[in-house]
């Protein structure tokens, strides 16, 4: 989810830059338009589109010391965090470097309590609007209405509706340009790009870019408009003039294309430019495209050479007998590799920083950790949210290639709340790392709750053979 929103973020902020630097001064007012609102959903789209394979040949090369920490910043459901290493020496447990999980549960809920808030807001307007509506005198046109306000307004719209103050319309004081300013404003439906803005907003209410794209849609909208009335008469000047009158302190409603005073310069100064015909202007929409092509070229390619994606262990990483020295490491599996105190390698992860989640199901279980010398913790998010823990322990029979093959394993799961969880034992365990998925073989799957006797399991079941596929599973 971080890299999501890194990455969509970050495709906001370079695509805004386009626009800010090529296009907005210019007099592609439909394309602007376009280009705006297509640049938000570009954004959402392409973090979670199928990267490319290209046949990019490198070589990295690396020097190591006893600890081997790789990482992967591609949006790969098992990226690590570099704050989440506990290592351990042949002569003591030392950290490294903690970071407690509930650091980025407390983020979580900083992001659901703010989409929330705004998610409020943004009803709360929409209430507002629909609410003066009723409260309005209505009169209906063919293709739009007038909602006649006692409140003291300038002329703005809500979809189909223009929203006018009944006094300037019974003494027929609202100008007629200005009111087909409103009815181009209707008729293009500007409402549903302000709306979208507004929507994406609330779910992206820590990034600052959002509120530059809304001010940008917003003053596209007033372009859009005005260019539409001045094809009906070109008398720019007592057009100009009419916007001036009209650019006074009234109340306005948020979401509603209205005549904002702080808009009305940057207004005359488009109508005063001349139109957008030359072959420069017309090169920054090719420079534009162009980028964004290239963009999205770069965001899509992924290097197919596994050469590339691979680290050699160190010399002094010590692997019991019988397994390869030169065993490699996928970059892509993102695990931290350290020497055990036994000799045999060992995954290591925030291990240490998970055993309070374990501690009570350890102890009523008399399961003594020092009997493993593989140790890994990792959790799965399914597509409800509900986030399940997993400790998995064995011996290590082989290791190889991103594959273990465990005896006499242990694999306790649980939810994030709850008392009830589970413990598969195996005589042997096959875990795949780099295809996420795990076989056990002759062991029993029981389902206990820690306010029973371990004798009394909920239920269980043995079995010969099982197979997890962890496809979707955050190896920490």
């Amino acid at each position: 989810m971080i890299t999501y929103i890194l990455k969509s973020s970050l495709s906001l902020l370079f695509l805004f830059g386009l626009y800010w630097f090529l296009l907005r001064k210019e007099k592609f007012f439909v394309f602007n338009r376009f280009f705006l609102i297509t640049s938000i959903v570009f954004s959402l789209v392409v973090p979670i589109v199928p990267t490319i394979p290209l046949p990019v040949s490198f070589q990295i090369s690396q020097k190591f010391e006893k600890i081997v920490s790789i990482f992967d910043h591609s949006n790969t459901p098992n990226a690590l965090s570099q704050n989440d290493i506990y290592v351990f020496s042949d002569q003591s447990n030392n950290t490294v470097s903690s970071s407690s999980i509930e650091l980025s549960d407390i983020l979580v809920i900083i992001y659901i309590v703010g989409v929330i808030i705004f998610l409020f807001r943004f009803i709360s307007n929409i209430y507002s609007i629909l609410n003066q509506i009723k409260q309005s005198e209505n009169i209906r046109f063919p293709r739009y209405k007038m909602a006649l306000s006692k409140v003291k307004i300038s002329p703005h719209c809500f979809f189909n509706t223009i929203f006018i103050n009944k006094q300037d319309y019974v003494n027929k004081a609202i100008d007629e340009d200005m009111l087909n300013h409103e009815i181009e404003h209707t008729k293009q439906w500007h409402s549903v790009d302000v709306l979208f803005v507004e929507i994406i907003r609330s779910f992206y209410w820590f990034n600052p870019i959002l509120l530059l794209y809304r001010k940008a849609v917003i003053l596209n909208h007033e372009y859009l408009s005005d260019e539409c009335v001045l094809r009906n008469h070109n008398d720019i000047r007592s057009y100009s003039e009419k916007l001036l009158n009209y650019a006074v302190c009234r109340d306005n409603i948020l979401l509603t294309s209205s005549l904002n005073h702080s808009l009305v310069l940057k207004r005359l100064q488009m109508l005063t430019k001349s139109n957008s015909k030359s072959v420069f202007t017309r090169i920054k929409i090719v420079m534009t495209l162009s980028l964004v092509l290239f963009y999205f070229f770069l965001l899509s390619c992924n290097h197919s050479n596994k050469q590339s994606d691979t680290y050699i262990l160190p010399s002094n990483v010590n692997i019991s007998s019988g397994r390869d020295p030169n065993w490699k490491l996928s970059k892509k599996d993102s695990l931290y590799i350290d020497s055990f105190d036994r000799g045999t390698v060992v995954y290591q992860t925030n291990f240490e920083n998970e055993l309070w989640r374990w501690k009570a199901i350890l102890e009523k279980h008399k399961i003594n950790l020092n009997e493993f010398n593989h140790k890994i913790t990792f959790d799965r998010k399914s597509f409800d949210t509900i986030r399940v823990y997993y400790l998995e322990l064995g011996i290590i029979d082989t290791l190889k290639d991103n594959k273990v093959t465990l005896k006499n394993a242990i694999i306790l799961s649980k939810y994030f709340l709850g008392d009830d969880y589970w413990i598969l034992t195996a005589q042997t365990l096959f875990h795949d790392f780099e295809n996420y998925l795990y076989v056990a073989k002759n062991g029993s799957n029981k389902n206990y709750n820690l306010n029973t006797p371990i004798d009394k399991p909920l239920r269980g079941h043995q079995f010969e053979s099982q197979t997890h596929n962890i496809k979707k599973t955050t190896i920490y």
